[in-house]
């Protein structure tokens, strides 16, 4: 009897011991995954407590649907490795590596981390010079130390529990199949609805009677809103882009022939391009503002920053091109200006999602070549950055040269760019190697982050007032454009005498990563998206005016106007909408939609069939 009671309680202390083994299991579990959450969320909001703290007090049924999320993610890994402390190591450290890009990012554009930044990932040697070389060293430090830990914590924990949990393999196998697989499920399921991303801007989702908007338009609202999962999630399906109420081939042969007899009246007192020999060149300048405008709130010493610029401005046409993008996107408004099309319907990255898909597209360069101009684009960096070796060809360029292909390189102080001196030499170059009319589309780099010791003497020193700004960041940024400055003076001096007509559109993409505190009154003003553009020519193209204030989709239309050259039905179009709209962009009228108008409608009738519908615009 005696033997049989040490039996029974033996028997009773390993349940009991197990029922604790498993309670402390799913503390930890429940714990690993809010703590998971929480430092995703932290790092998510770049460390900044209140900002976590009204994500979850305000939004949080988000906050807790995300951390369902993380919960499916760590029991998936556990069902994988059979080592729920492991796998927390694991998770930790991908949230790690995923936010210190995500941070990154934002600290260059402004933008949180998108699935499209990952179509990049080729180029991660080009990507590794923007990044800051100590706080990744620091990220790896620490993604190996979390790892050690926690595989010597799991090592640990085995051998205390191992004498509890004595379950034949193919039953462990068998559970950990089914948790994978559960959890898997469970995932795909909850989250079906948050990838199926409809194409409009604001999509409602509901979670346990909750409902929350979905935004198309506004990453950085978006992830604020929804957390970092749910706001990644949402991207990483393409648009489902729906037709436009009316598309057919009726309504859009309708519209071709409005503009194409609109296009045979005008081009009678048109210049026609394939009888004038004039070379065209459109120049993007990389973070190019005009800081006169700005000074009010960024104040310096050492006077006028670009001269040159406000001396070429005195003399020839110029305006304010109203920029879609903050901070980055450069291949977006290169986009808009090279084809005239407008990624305000759609939000997505053009050159990587549609024009490299597309095959042949209508483009500035399609255009011109008709008038037997040779193409080519020019960028003073990585060809396949954005796809852009294959967007150029099929935008109708004949080449495309990247960095490597430059006959000249040189770079000043400690950038890792080429110069914009040594762009615009190029540019001279390929002008000068061939007697056939050039349309040259080029995109410079010096102006580009980081900021961070660039150049060791400044020529204008940061006395702003502006709170959180960083001097030696904006110091080393007016010395970038004091120098890209100097080199568009010198490379229009050059062209003063240059013994062929050429003609240069010059356009800033967008403001730089540097002017990210900007005041409210500055916002209002639309002050953080307005970069400055100019025509200069060689020879006679009117007086100097100012055009107004534009979107890059209209450049090369009024490019077109100023020299009265005959244009094509499409850019007839554009006049009539550049009248009515003269400014598209998500960045200028916010979550407000357009008053619809007969223009507008036309409008993204003819860019859903040219981008993504069936073309009747082209046939025969």
């Amino acid at each position: 009897m005696r033997i049989k009671h040490q039996v029974r309680a033996f028997l009773k202390n390993i349940w009991t011991k197990r029922i604790v083994w498993a309670l402390l299991f799913l503390v930890f579990f429940v714990a690993s995954s809010v703590a998971l959450t929480l430092f995703l969320e932290y790092r998510h909001f770049m460390g900044d407590t209140l900002e976590l703290n009204h994500f979850a007090d305000v939004h949080t049924i988000m906050f807790i649907f995300n951390g369902l999320l993380v919960a499916l993610m760590l029991l998936f890994l556990t069902g994988i490795t059979g080592a729920p402390i492991v796998s927390v190591g694991v998770l930790f450290s991908f949230f790690t590596i995923i936010t210190f890009i995500h941070i990154n990012k934002f600290a260059a554009r402004g933008a949180p981390l998108l699935p499209e930044d990952f179509e990049m990932a080729s180029e991660l040697e080009a990507l590794s010079s923007m990044f800051n070389m100590s706080a990744l060293v620091k990220t790896l430090v620490a993604v190996a130390l979390a790892l050690f830990v926690s595989i010597v914590l799991q090592h640990f924990i085995n051998q205390k529990s191992a004498r509890l949990f004595k379950i034949p393999k193919p039953l462990t196998y068998a559970i950990r199949g089914f948790i994978v697989v559960a959890s898997a499920w469970a995932f795909v399921g909850l989250t079906a609805d948050i990838r199926h991303r409809t194409g409009e801007n604001f999509q409602t989702w509901e979670f346990l009677g909750r409902k929350t908007e979905l935004v198309a338009w506004d990453q950085y609202g978006n992830y604020a809103n929804n957390g970092f999962i749910v706001g990644f999630l949402y991207n990483l399906s393409p648009y489902k882009i729906e037709p436009p109420a009316g598309y057919d081939a009726s309504a859009i042969r309708k519209i071709k022939q409005k503009y194409q007899e609109m296009a045979d009246a005008a081009n009678l007192t048109r210049l026609d391009p394939a009888f004038e020999d004039i070379n065209i060149v459109m120049v993007l300048c990389e973070s190019c503002v005009d800081m006169q405008n700005l000074e009010v709130y960024y104040t310096h010493t050492g006077g006028d920053i670009t001269p040159n610029l406000h001396d070429i401005q005195q003399k020839y046409p110029h305006g304010e091109m109203f920029s879609p993008e903050y901070g980055g996107g450069t291949a977006n408004v290169e986009f808009e200006a090279l084809t005239g099309f407008s990624n305000y319907f759609y939000a997505v990255m053009p050159f990587v999602h549609i024009i490299s898909k597309n095959g042949q597209s209508l483009s500035a360069a399609s255009s011109l070549n008709l008038g037997g101009y040779q193409s080519i684009g020019l960028h003073a960096y990585y060809p396949s950055m954005y796809k852009r070796d294959i967007a150029y060809k099929n935008l109708g360029f004949s080449r495309f040269y990247g960095f490597e292909d430059f006959s000249f390189q040189a770079k000043n102080g400690n950038s890792t760019f080429i110069n914009d001196a040594s762009s615009y030499q190029e540019t001279l170059a390929r002008l000068q190697v061939t007697d056939q009319k050039m349309f040259i589309s080029l995109v410079t780099m010096e102006n580009h982050m980081p900021y961070d010791n660039t150049y060791d003497e400044h020529h204008f020193v940061s006395t702003t007032t502006i709170e959180g700004v960083d001097h030696h960041q904006l110091e080393n940024y007016y010395e970038s454009l004091y120098h890209a400055d100097q080199a568009l003076g010198n490379f229009v001096r050059e062209l003063d005498n240059f013994d062929e007509k050429t003609v240069v559109l010059f356009y800033g993409d967008h403001l730089s990563g540097a002017l990210s505190d900007m005041p409210e009154a500055a916002l209002a003003d639309g002050l953080m998206h307005k970069t400055p553009f100019f025509i200069y020519a060689n020879f006679d193209i009117g007086e100097a005016k100012s055009l107004g204030t534009f979107s890059p989709n209209y450049l090369f239309d009024i490019l077109l106007d100023t020299l009265n050259f005959q244009k094509v039905s499409r850019y007839y179009l554009l006049d009539d909408l550049k009248n009515s709209v003269p400014i598209l962009t998500r960045s200028f009228y916010h979550d407000h939609e357009l008053a619809p108008n007969a223009e507008l409608s036309a409008y993204e009738l003819v860019s859903y069939d040219l981008l993504f519908g069936k073309r009747y615009w082209i046939e025969n």
